[in-house]
């Protein structure tokens, strides 16, 4: 397996995988699955149309959850600056806009 794949040919290879019916050989299997791991979002939007993978992509979901509930914690328990907490404002509000802007496009 190529180490020093750069993310947009890694990201071409797993978004080429979702779309088969059916990968063969070992290689292939061994890939795809390090790619859902290392890019569990990409996967996620991959296969947000398809039946298949509904497995994988709870796994992929709860693996975005536990690393971003993971890096919350660590940082909560060193010590903080003003500016740390105006950063994580800005996430938690980013968030938030990214929602409501999803929200409003399912309504029309």
């Amino acid at each position: 397996m190529k180490q020093n794949r750069n993310r947009e040919e890694s990201l071409s290879i797993l978004k080429d995988y979702c779309s088969r019916v059916e990968l063969f050989g070992i290689y292939n299997h061994t890939l795809f699955e390090s790619l859902k791991n290392a890019y569990p979002l990409e996967f996620y939007y991959y296969t947000q149309y398809t039946r298949r993978y509904i497995q994988s992509r709870k796994c992929a979901l709860d693996k975005v959850k536990l690393d971003i509930s993971n890096n919350i914690e660590l940082i909560l328990k060193l010590h903080l600056e003003q500016n740390d907490i105006d950063q994580l404002n800005e996430v938690v509000k980013k968030i938030e806009q990214i929602y409501v802007n999803k929200l409003k496009q399912s309504k029309n």
